[in-house]
């Protein structure tokens, strides 16, 4: 279980990784890296999730976990984001800073109805999407889903649960986007339901053979489209959402015998990345959503592929200098109400 645990908060920190870098890729320069990228980054993320719940907690105990931990977050967010993209249209800086809105109130009409891209809508067709802050969303109300499986008495019941909501959740992207990315919560079961059967079942084993096979079905299904889980939209949803799950397994089983190598230095950089994930959806959201780095350092450099290359770094620096300066403040914190307590 330990060794488990050390080896899911690396495949967090990778997650972190990978979704900065499919934000930055194009997809008319790298299009098939990106499809790699798309198959297995949000599932991942939604397998942490799923790996990470505690489900010896009660019911209202998790939900108001999640509450506090995501839902609230969003919605603070959303509003700094709104203020921040009018205060920069008045700074009127194009060339340093970008603004996602056009106006305050596309910007919380945007983000109260809290969909990845612009799309159809209950509300008619929408301009604009929340971008990457999805996740905080899509994980809220995937987990209170999944509260729902997992009341279900038999396993058989469970599995025909998650198949028949994930079926539901690509059937309704066909028609229209239902607000806060519902049917994202819905398609992303699979991954949650088999991060917390990993976690509580021990006597899964990798083998050599179930990687290969993972590796062919990852590499052959990023062949046949785009996979957006933002918004519910993949190809052959069923081969799609097996060959994701290989995928996850692929990179499980990478981690696993990466221990081999001894790289503690990198594996315990990598997993604090995965440790503050939440706060690096946030982070890299705002990133994404007014600073240029990448016109930044096309003055200075000229090769798309090292500015690319920088771009992932600096970002990862700028979080892992944003998760420093929360611990600090957490430590500050819970150092200040002991001294109170006494």
């Amino acid at each position: 279980m330990e060794r488990s645990k050390k080896n899911v908060s690396i495949l967090a920190g990778i997650a972190v990784i990978m979704l900065i870098t499919a934000q930055l890729l194009s997809a008319q320069f790298y299009g098939y890296i990106l499809n790699l990228l798309n198959v297995v980054t949000v599932p991942l993320i939604f397998f942490v999730i799923g790996y990470s719940l505690n489900i010896n907690l009660t019911i209202k105990k998790i939900v108001i976990d999640n509450v506090k931990k995501f839902l609230i977050p969003y919605i603070l967010i959303s509003l700094v984001i709104v203020l921040l993209n009018k205060g920069l249209q008045i700074v009127n800086k194009p060339e340093l800073f970008s603004t996602p809105f056009p106006s305050m109130l596309t910007g919380l009409k945007t983000l109260a109805y809290g969909i990845m891209w612009p799309t159809n809508t209950i509300l008619g067709f929408s301009d604009f999407g929340v971008g990457v802050l999805w996740l905080l969303l899509g994980i809220f109300f995937s987990v209170g889903i999944f509260l729902v499986v997992y009341k279900i008495p038999k396993t058989w019941l469970q599995i025909t649960a998650v198949i028949m909501i994930t079926l539901a959740g690509y059937s309704l992207n066909q028609f229209v986007q239902l607000p806060w990315s519902f049917e994202a919560a819905c398609v992303v079961q699979p991954y949650i339901y088999f991060g917390y059967q990993f976690r509580y079942n021990d006597h899964w084993k990798i083998s050599f053979s179930t990687f290969l096979v993972g590796i062919i079905l990852w590499f052959a299904l990023s062949r046949t489209g785009s996979f957006d889980y933002g918004v519910a939209n993949i190809p052959h949803w069923l081969l799609g959402t097996i060959a994701s799950l290989f995928a996850i397994i692929c990179l499980y089983y990478v981690v696993d015998n990466g221990h081999r190598l001894k790289l503690y230095a990198l594996s315990k950089l990598v997993s604090y990345l995965g440790t503050h994930f939440e706060i690096g959806i946030i982070t890299i959201t705002l990133i994404n959503s007014f600073l240029q780095l990448r016109n930044y350092l096309s003055r200075l450099i000229s090769s798309e592929t090292v500015i690319l290359v920088l771009n992932i770094l600096i970002t990862c620096m700028i979080l892992l200098c944003v998760f420093k300066v929360n611990d600090y403040i957490l430590v500050k914190t819970h150092q200040n109400k002991g001294v109170e307590g006494m």
